[in-house]
């Protein structure tokens, strides 16, 4: 019995250690593991970036070549009410090329956009949407990535907050 106790004492330490605060060693970034894939280029390949035992983000690649489908995108719906204000922001960073665009967005239940910013071309940086009022109760947070045409590249997506 003794031991059984020690164990999960253990364990509840390590999953402790896990799940640091941030400012410590964790990468920044709300849990995005409920986020769905909404498009993805065939040849582009998603990794989860998982910190501090949640999941920060993604680390998306293409191939060399030419790219027959060039966008990558997740998505989120939320509750809430109409006239809530909500936000959106995440980082970029590559160790390739730029990506075309970067496009975090905000959108109805209905599917009317009513929030977005872009960063054109999307090679390291933040890009955020400031607090929007929700005209409908719901919605979708998004966000969109459009990789060049050809050639490889490797970008990490995360750092999303809201």
């Amino acid at each position: 019995m003794a031991t059984s106790y020690r164990a999960s004492l253990v364990a509840l330490a390590l999953l402790a250690a896990c799940d640091m605060p941030s400012g410590s060693d964790c990468l920044p970034g709300r849990d995005v593991s409920d986020w769905v894939a909404t498009e993805h280029s065939p040849e582009s390949m998603s990794v989860p970036v998982v910190s501090c035992g949640r999941m920060v983000g993604w680390d998306v690649s293409m191939p060399a070549g030419d790219h027959p489908s060039v966008i990558w995108g997740v998505e989120k719906a939320f509750g809430g009410m109409a006239g809530e204000r909500i936000r959106l922001s995440t980082e970029i960073s590559s160790s390739g090329p730029a990506a075309i665009r970067l496009r975090p967005s905000l959108e109805s239940a209905t599917r009317v956009e009513f929030g977005f910013a872009e960063m054109n071309p999307a090679k390291a940086g933040m890009v955020s949407i400031p607090a929007q009022a929700v005209p409908t109760a719901g919605g979708y947070r998004k966000i969109g990535l459009v990789f060049p045409v050809s050639g490889a590249g490797t970008w990490r997506v995360s750092g999303v907050d809201w």
